[in-house]
């Protein structure tokens, strides 16, 4: 006698005993992970902060740096709390499209506490990282 047919979702109930539901939020996840993936974005994933990329956010963004038109991070900032500060923006933030036809995502987060001052020297409570296709950092900065 033939078995019957059931189906994607009958399955994986079946085979693993996931609920439609359950297997219905798995396939949208892996929906959005392959259309991003395709797009070139990144997705919650800690981006990696190189010498280069720290070097940069140091001589533009740092507390006291001369910079013109940045966004500065507080002064008691340090390097272990800017690192967790980038791990949790681009592992929970919002994503979009890096601007003016660059490469990359941005990646933005809201601490909900001022990190610091904006372009226009008022204080910030949200970060921007700017992460390049292979997954580094190129920039990060209070806006």
């Amino acid at each position: 006698m033939p078995l019957p047919k059931l189906g994607l979702l009958g399955k994986l109930k079946g085979a693993f005993g996931f609920g439609a539901k359950e297997v219905v939020e798995v396939i949208a996840e892996e929906a959005v992970e392959v259309a991003a993936k395709a797009s070139g974005q990144l997705l919650a994933a800690p981006a990696r902060l190189t010498q280069k990329g720290l070097d940069h956010i140091v001589a533009r963004h740092w507390f006291g740096s001369s910079a013109k038109g940045a966004g500065k991070f507080s002064q008691n900032m340090t390097v272990k709390q800017l690192k967790s500060m980038i791990n949790q923006t681009t592992t929970k933030g919002v994503f979009r499209p890096n601007t003016l036809n660059r490469v990359g995502t941005i990646a933005e987060y809201n601490f909900g506490r001022t990190i610091g001052t904006n372009i226009s020297g008022r204080a910030a409570s949200n970060l921007r990282v700017v992460i390049g296709p292979n997954g580094n950092v190129i920039t990060a900065f209070p806006f």
